[in-house]
């Protein structure tokens, strides 16, 4: 919720508890995700992860979510960046 007091804008901010970054991964290997991936690929590492805050616009709020970034080596043989998307509130 914003609120407008003169030239500034104060954006209220709620206290969430988050999943930990294994936690994460489990979801992740349990296909509960999303991934920027539309290709068919053999297989994949991952080779960073942070926390990350999504708009949710439909809805007015950010959602935190933490981000695997991975490359993937995809059938014909070449390789193609993607992420992989878990939601971190619990």
């Amino acid at each position: 919720k914003r609120v407008h007091a003169g030239n500034v804008f104060r954006i209220s901010i709620a206290e969430k508890q988050i999943i930990s970054q294994q936690r994460a991964y489990e979801k992740l290997q349990s296909g509960d995700c999303a991934y920027t991936l539309f290709t068919p690929a053999v297989s994949a590492t991952i080779d960073n992860c942070y926390l990350a805050y999504m708009a949710n616009s439909s809805q007015g709020y950010y959602l935190p979510v933490w981000v695997f970034s991975c490359t993937a080596t995809l059938e014909d043989g070449t390789t193609a960046a993607f992420d992989i998307y878990v939601e971190a509130m619990r």
